[in-house]
């Protein structure tokens, strides 16, 4: 029988045929879970220990598979260990391990040259924390301020060389980022000043900032030579002790806080002024701009406070209480027209002023009004109250505003139509001068710079002197110093909504030409540099048939004019002997010599 011959019998006695023979040794071999090697073919019973068809047994293969010699997970950490040993061996010179710092500054990776640039910048931040020997007292300096200075280029080049044990244990560059060879580096790194460092004790003061009684803290003085700091110098370089000659200030910061305490306990209801039976209720928000806090000159230094008369003058005159008082006092005094008598012609503000301060330092919220005999005769009581009528027929019909204001106590003494609303004519280049000012101030342009085909120096100088249109033209066309930001200006320095400035349409009142003015004359609203600057050209300009020909030799006029066809506009500072004061007289269909007359008149009446 043949081979073939015998594969079927056999299968025909179990009684299958030949592809169902096939499939029974699939379902043996699957029953087996594929655990068992056993052959269907061969009829062996699928036992754990048979073998393959080669002899060899299931345990013995899975013996070879499985590793040898060191686990994997060790020879990984060996591997990274190693690479961080060789990275590290060959780290050159001169540049720093990742996340390294010097004194707080991360230099991780820089070069020398780069670590260097890069202590410099933050060399301005680090502070120093110094201790006087004597008293054990601390203050803090900057490094600048303690004339100790570093060669960083030095400091880094010491500190970016590696040592042999930096080099040789693993990962060293993670277990000490932060480089600890400055204090070994002084010698050849640190500098310090040889000439002594010193400053002068600074005082505590107060002042009145955001609605509040501000302190700024006192500081001590000192007196050193840097050059005593290097033996004691700690290792980061920001703690060292030695003889400072410290000097303690007059006024503490404790003394500051106390009398700041004190004023604004008294001040918190307001405060109230009282002549006779006569009550004037100034609240907080009026009493705090009107503080000085000075310290008196006197055997004993101490912090005082102290009312700006000027401001007082002004808070005075918008309460009619106080022209209540004025004209009770100028009728116990003989004053027959007491309507006539300004608050400066009766109230003492120096002597107010003086009782406010007392009042407050003791923590008194009350004082009495200081009057005094006045100097105003029944003359010159009734050219004051005849005066709008004599400057009404000195214009005949013509349209015209007036308001003059006496600086010394803020006191109108003229006031005829101020808000009426004019054509501004060229007295609009006051507001112009004060946005050319303040942006050179600001820092947003310079004298310098072109305007015009010229310096703005010189615009501004035309512009005043000779009423130069082409150069304030030429400003308002450039986007940030338009129309509309030179009327936001001006209304920013407290002038009302009558006063607007559109491209060949200038509008504005006597009354905030006056405000402008005042404000200009105390030094509110530009340095005193950039006031100065303004003032002397307002005396330079040289149309004067106005104003300073109606004052004459008695005095000086600082003024700026405006002329646009029948308009005509005069308005300035004036200092005479019997003071200084704003006048502003603007008219449409006058003359100068009405201006003239007119100024002479409201001159005479003060």
């Amino acid at each position: 029988m043949t081979r073939g011959a015998h594969r079927r019998s056999t299968s025909a006695r179990h009684g299958l045929s030949g592809e169902s023979a096939t499939t029974a040794k699939h379902r043996v071999s699957a029953r087996s879970g594929g655990r068992h090697s056993a052959s269907a073919e061969h009829g062996i019973s699928a036992g754990p220990t048979a073998t393959t068809r080669h002899g060899v047994s299931a345990r013995h293969s899975a013996i070879r598979k499985s590793p040898r010699g060191i686990p994997l997970a060790f020879a990984i950490v060996f591997a990274v260990v190693f690479l961080i040993e060789v990275v590290q061996w060959l780290w050159p010179q001169g540049r720093f391990f990742p996340n390294q710092k010097i004194n707080g500054v991360a230099v991780g990776m820089m070069s020398s040259d780069e670590a260097s640039a890069q202590l410099r910048r933050h060399e301005g931040t680090v502070a120093m924390t110094l201790t006087d020997s004597s008293t054990g007292e601390n203050i803090s300096l900057s490094r600048e301020e303690a004339g100790v200075s570093w060669d960083y280029n030095a400091l880094a080049r010491n500190a970016s060389q590696h040592t042999w044990q930096q080099r040789a244990l693993p990962f060293s560059y993670l277990f000490q980022p932060e480089v600890t060879k400055w204090k070994d580096s002084l010698s050849t790194a640190a500098e310090f000043e040889s000439s002594t460092v010193s400053k002068a004790a600074k005082n505590a003061a107060l002042n009145v900032k955001n609605g509040k009684i501000a302190v700024t803290k006192a500081s001590v003085g000192y007196s050193f030579r840097p050059a005593d700091l290097k033996n004691s110098l700690d290792v980061d370089a920001t703690h060292a002790t030695a003889d400072l000659n410290l000097q303690q200030p007059t006024v503490t910061t404790s003394t500051a806080q106390k009398l700041a305490s004190t004023v604004t306990k008294a001040l918190e209801k307001g405060f109230t002024l009282k002549y006779g039976t006569t009550a004037v209720s100034l609240p907080q928000k009026k009493m705090l701009p009107l503080l000085k806090f000075e310290i008196a000159d006197n055997e004993s230094p101490a912090l005082t406070v102290s009312i700006d008369q000027s401001k007082l003058s002004s808070v005075f005159a918008t309460q009619s209480t106080v022209q209540s008082i004025a004209h009770d006092v100028a009728k116990e005094q003989g004053v027959s027209v007491a309507d006539s008598v300004t608050l400066a012609d009766v109230i003492d503000y120096s002597q107010t002023a003086w009782a406010i301060g007392e009042a407050l330092e003791n923590g008194d919220s009350q004082t009495s009004v200081v009057v005094r005999k006045t100097s105003v005769t029944k003359e010159k009581a009734e050219k004051r109250a005849t005066l709008n009528t004599r400057l009404a027929a000195l214009f005949d019909g013509a349209a015209y505003a007036v308001k003059a204001i006496d600086l010394q106590n803020s006191s109108v003494v003229a006031n005829i139509d101020a808000d009426k609303d004019f054509t501004a004519a060229s007295t609009y280049k006051l507001f112009v001068a004060y946005a050319m000012l303040k942006a050179v101030e600001d820092g947003d342009t310079t004298w310098d710079s072109e305007l015009n085909g010229t310096t703005l120096q010189t615009c501004l100088t035309k512009m005043i002197v000779e009423s130069d249109n082409d150069c304030p033209k030429a400003w308002l066309k450039d986007e940030a110093h338009s129309y509309t930001s030179l009327t936001e200006q001006a209304r920013s320095l407290g002038a009302s909504d009558a006063t607007n400035f559109e491209y060949l349409d200038m509008h504005t009142t006597a009354a905030d030409l006056a405000t402008f003015l005042t404000k200009l004359y105390r030094g509110n609203i530009l340095s005193d540099a950039s006031r100065t600057k303004l003032l002397d050209l307002m005396k330079r300009q040289k149309y004067r048939s106005g104003i300073p020909a109606g004052i004459g030799s008695a005095g000086t006029v600082a003024d700026k004019v405006g002329f646009l066809n029948g308009l005509l506009h005069d308005a300035g500072i004036v200092s005479t002997q019997k003071g200084d004061y704003v006048m502003v007289i603007m008219t449409n269909g006058s003359s100068w010599n009405t201006i003239a007359a007119a100024s002479a008149m409201i001159y005479d009446s003060i």
